[in-house]
């Protein structure tokens, strides 16, 4: 029964030990070391295998996504340049053919009347 006792009372005022000797500074520095060291290389083997599995497969495909729909935007972009260029030199055309048929007529009528 007093072995139980003490048993208790050794137990209620564990925590507190714990606690002043945890606060000491070279038991917490060792208790940081220890735990950076056999952590470290779970985070970072976690983190390098979430890394390629999840995020760069993700990451290669919304690129290849963009590209693809880049060159579809820059393909149409350049058809509709053609095709302003095209109406611009059929429009070019058309009008130099319309000026020299009217000085063609000019000419005529200058050269017919004396």
């Amino acid at each position: 029964m007093v072995l139980t006792l003490i048993f208790v009372g050794c137990v209620q005022s564990l925590p507190n030990e714990i606690e002043k000797l945890l606060l000491r500074p070279d038991i917490s520095n060792h208790f940081a070391s220890i735990l950076s060291t056999n952590l470290n290389p779970l985070i970072e083997r976690y983190i390098k295998d979430s890394v390629t599995k999840n995020i760069i497969p993700t990451y290669s495909q919304q690129t290849s996504a963009m590209h693809q729909d880049i060159l579809r935007e820059m393909r149409a972009e350049i058809l509709n340049v053609k095709k302003d260029s095209m109406s611009w030199q059929t429009e070019a055309a058309r009008s130099q053919e319309v000026g020299f048929f009217s000085q063609d007529l000019d000419r005529s009528d200058e050269l017919g009347s004396p």
